[in-house]
């Protein structure tokens, strides 16, 4: 009874589900003979593009290890301009084995924080008691009193620490 009521076209109100699938596998059918019929009409222009492409690549290939050949660059116009801060910073860096020595030197030798101050607060020290003793000495051979052979430097200088300290 169903299958009957199925298959008369007389029943135009009511539609069976296997004609909706056949009718969708007769439209995908027809679409996969159309992408197949495009996919041998454009098969020439494919393969003439790849062909095309490649021919470039190999262009730019055999360009690009002549120009690595012959260490030249290429349109150096064309190169966007270099920052001038780089330029700068080339001509006026210090020299790399100057700055390979010294990082080694600082891996190598290891110096604390507190070592450092030190250090530059006794080289301070060191040249205001050689600035002082200078201007003793010039002070002491101005007024004659001041006799190299008896009056040493280190005299001087002990003084002045001695003068320091009491302050």
């Amino acid at each position: 009874f169903y299958d009957r009521h199925i298959l008369e076209p007389s029943s135009s109100s009511f539609t069976s589900p296997y004609a909706e699938r056949i009718r969708e596998l007769e439209r995908e059918r027809r679409e996969r003979a159309r992408r197949r019929e495009d996919i041998e009409r454009n098969r020439m222009d494919r393969y003439m593009r790849r062909k095309y492409l490649r021919h470039i690549a190999n262009q730019q290939f055999y360009k690009s290890i002549s120009m690595l050949q012959s260490n030249a660059r290429d349109d150096e116009e064309k190169q966007p301009i270099e920052d001038f801060s780089l330029f700068v910073y080339r001509m006026t860096a210090p020299d790399f084995k100057d700055r390979v020595k010294e990082l080694e030197n600082k891996l190598l030798r290891p110096v604390s924080r507190d070592v450092t101050v030190r250090v530059r607060a006794t080289a301070s020290q060191r040249l205001k008691t050689e600035d002082w003793t200078r201007r003793r000495l010039s002070d002491l051979s101005r007024i004659g009193l001041a006799d190299m052979r008896l009056l040493t430097t280190h005299q001087i200088q002990v003084n002045h620490e001695k003068n320091v300290h009491a302050v």
